[in-house]
């Protein structure tokens, strides 16, 4: 019997993306690699790969970030004001 010849896959195109890390990031992501067994693209792709199985046409889901949220930290300075003035009086009241 005469063997059938294979379809020859159509050739990948690839494109570079280049950005820079600082040192110390640089010095996580190969702890990282190490410890995962992994290369430096392999671990990056995997991190973006919830971005990368998207469809061309669908778009990135957008972050919600709640108007409220600035105010979290108003709160927390409104207590920590609050908490020592509160100690303060105490302090007063104790001399």
């Amino acid at each position: 019997m005469a063997r059938r010849k294979q379809k020859k896959q159509a050739p990948h195109k690839f494109s570079t993306i280049t950005f820079k890390l600082g040192r110390l990031q640089k010095k996580s992501l190969d702890k990282h690699c190490k410890a995962q067994g992994l290369t430096r693209i392999k671990l990056i792709k995997r991190a973006i790969e919830d971005y990368l199985a998207l469809p061309d046409e669908q778009a990135a889901p957008r972050l919600f970030i709640s108007p409220n949220q600035l105010d979290l930290f108003e709160e927390a300075l409104r207590a920590s004001e609050a908490e020592e003035v509160y100690q303060g009086s105490a302090v007063e009241k104790q001399e």
